[in-house]
């Protein structure tokens, strides 16, 4: 950006073959923001926090890392530019994603494993595990939707970047919606009770939110909670959709996931068609 205000008298930003923005480099500091974003590079991993105080914002954030023994490696700060929302669309679809999953699919499998309509199920010689394929695939459909809808608004509503390469992103992201729906079932499968199942999704929904590293930065978190975070699939999954972020560091863990999952549910379903064999 610098750059560009020393040399250029107005400036005009393409994107897709449409000119997005015409004007000086005052009016694209207005139109972008006139805030500051300090990137730390530590050991643990690099941070970006945004400011219009750095003095204050370095000074806090530097007493900090001190304060926790975190050795910096690198300091830059940029000023705002267009490609600062560039992760807002993986941190939407992440919140979306394990909300649905863990607080929406749950209740629709209680409802059927958990009273006599898979004894229904067993009479009429329909195989117990066909209501959780079908709820399953019905979840997917509709999270695959809602994250379509995402990023389809999300650039003209907040000006996010679009994922670079949209089919490796879908890829990922229908990682991700998998991955999260199997963990969901688990809970619908295990848990009978609509009381008991409000209370433990949220215990699984809001820290595979606040610990996965989209609401804040998670450098600054204990040792613990940064472990703890790493348990959920939101932190890999997020990781997975950002551009150049699909690789095996971030994909084995979502599919030993999957898998652990599978084999749990195959385990109770296989229980659940047992018993109501013996009740018939």
């Amino acid at each position: 950006m610098a750059e560009v205000e020393t040399l250029c008298d107005r400036i005009a930003i393409l994107n897709n073959g449409n000119i997005v923005f015409c004007g000086t480099a005052s009016e694209l500091t207005d139109k972008v923001g006139k805030k500051y974003f300090i990137h730390i590079k530590t050991r643990q991993g690099n941070s970006t926090f945004e400011t219009d105080n750095i003095e204050d914002t370095l000074i806090s954030l530097l007493g900090d890392l001190k304060q926790k023994e975190i050795h910096v490696l690198d300091i830059k700060v940029d000023r705002g530019t267009l490609e600062m929302r560039s992760t807002l669309i993986q941190s939407m679809i992440v919140v979306s994603v394990s909300m649905g999953a863990f607080i929406g699919l749950p209740p629709s499998l209680i409802e059927t494993y958990g009273s006599d309509i898979k004894k229904v199920y067993k009479a009429n010689g329909v195989p117990i595990y066909l209501g959780l394929v079908t709820m399953f695939l019905s979840a997917f459909v509709h999270l695959m939707i809602a994250c379509i809808v995402i990023v389809l608004f999300a650039p003209v509503l907040f000006e996010a970047a679009l994922p670079t390469q949209l089919p490796i992103f879908f890829l990922a992201l229908a990682i991700y919606i998998i991955v999260s729906l199997s963990i969901g079932s688990i809970l619908g499968l295990i848990i009978k009770n609509q009381a008991k199942l409000t209370m433990i999704a949220q215990l699984v929904f809001l820290p595979s939110i606040m610990l996965s590293g989209i609401m804040f930065p998670i450098d600054f978190l204990p040792n613990f909670l940064k472990t703890i975070g790493r348990i959920f699939p939101a932190s890999w999954g997020y990781l997975l959709m950002l551009d150049n972020g699909f690789c095996l560091e971030n994909l084995w863990y979502l599919i030993f996931v999957l898998f652990a999952a599978v084999i749990v549910c195959g385990v109770i379903l296989k229980k659940q068609n047992q018993r109501a064999t013996f009740f018939r």
